[in-house]
C-alpha cells in the first residue's frame, strides 16, 4: 500500500479542473485508497480535505460542492456514497448539503443499488448481498450513533 503524498493538493486540484464529482467518487486520479475499507476513495480523509480547504477559503462558493452532490446522489452507481460523506460532513459541522433532496435522490436509485454488490466490505457481506442493504445498515448506524440523517426506509 503506497500513500499518497499529493493527498494535501487533491481537493485543490479537483476544484481548478472542476472535477469535484470525480474527487469525490475517488475517480480519474482522485482516488485515495485505505486499508481499512473497501471504498472507492477514503471518504473520512476526503472530508478532511474539503473542511480544511473551505477554512482557507471561506468565500468560495459552496454551491459547487452541492453540486457534486446533486449528480452524485442522481448516479446509480455512487448515489450510496451520499450515506458516508453526509454522516462525515457532520461530524466535521459542515453541515450546508441539502440532505432530505441527497437522500430522496438516492431512494431513486434503490433498483439499481439492490442489484449491485460491488464494493460490499467483507465484515459486511455475510449479512449483506448489495449496496442497497449495505447503506440502509449503515445509515441507521450513524443514527444511531447521534448523527441526525434522514432516513432511506
Amino acid at each position: 500500500m503506497v500513500i499518497r503524498k499529493d493527498i494535501n493538493e487533491l481537493f485543490i486540484q479537483a476544484v481548478q479542473k472542476d472535477q469535484i464529482f470525480d474527487y469525490l467518487t475517488g475517480q480519474n486520479g482522485y482516488e485515495i485508497r485505505l486499508n481499512e475499507a473497501y471504498m472507492p476513495t477514503d471518504i473520512i480523509s476526503a472530508t478532511f480535505k474539503i473542511d480544511e480547504y473551505l477554512k482557507n477559503n471561506p468565500n468560495f462558493d459552496k454551491k459547487k460542492i452541492i453540486d457534486a452532490f446533486y449528480k452524485m446522489s442522481s448516479d446509480s452507481e455512487w448515489s450510496w456514497l451520499i450515506v458516508y460523506y453526509s454522516a462525515y460532513f457532520e461530524r466535521r459541522n459542515m453541515q450546508f448539503l441539502p440532505l432530505n433532496e441527497l437522500y430522496e435522490n438516492v431512494k431513486s436509485n434503490k433498483v439499481q443499488l439492490c442489484k449491485n454488490n460491488n464494493w460490499i466490505c467483507f465484515n459486511l457481506a455475510p449479512r449483506y448481498n448489495n449496496l442497497w442493504d449495505v447503506i440502509v445498515f449503515e445509515n441507521n448506524r450513524f443514527i444511531n450513533d447521534g448523527y441526525r440523517l434522514p432516513k432511506l426506509e
